[in-house]
């Protein structure tokens, strides 16, 4: 897998990769075409939001964005996290090494969005 990352630009070392997959429960199953890594059945979303609280370092909008920092190359994971949440204010997200552009589906969302993303990381420090 680390091969596939590193063909699209992405710089990872497998032993970061593996500690990342195990920390989300990721196993790696068979496939008619080989191998897929999947979430197994018994891992609830509430495992996955916990990892993904501790990886957000600050949240930050204005009137027709957020921008969530993160820990150093763990943008990418919670882009996912937060693109699988299918919340009906997010259009999608941009993901770099340590910050994530969400883009909201209208401006008219921005401020609902940030406070509920902002819920997620509050969550974290209960």
């Amino acid at each position: 897998m680390s091969t596939e990352l590193k063909n699209i630009k992405i710089d990872v070392t497998q032993a970061t990769l593996s500690r990342d997959l195990h920390e989300l429960r990721i196993v790696r199953m068979p496939v008619d075409e080989g191998f897929r890594y999947v979430l197994p059945q018994d891992t609830s979303g509430k495992q996955l939001k916990k990892v993904v609280q501790h990886e957000i370092v600050q949240i930050l909008n204005n009137e027709t964005c957020i921008i969530i920092k993160t820990l150093l190359g763990r943008a990418a994971g919670v882009a996912i996290f937060l693109d699988n949440l299918k919340h009906p204010y997010i259009l999608g997200t941009i993901a770099g090494d340590d910050t994530i552009m969400v883009i909201p589906t209208s401006v008219n969302n921005t401020k609902d969005l940030a406070d509920y993303l902002y819920s997620l990381e509050m969550d974290n420090e209960e």
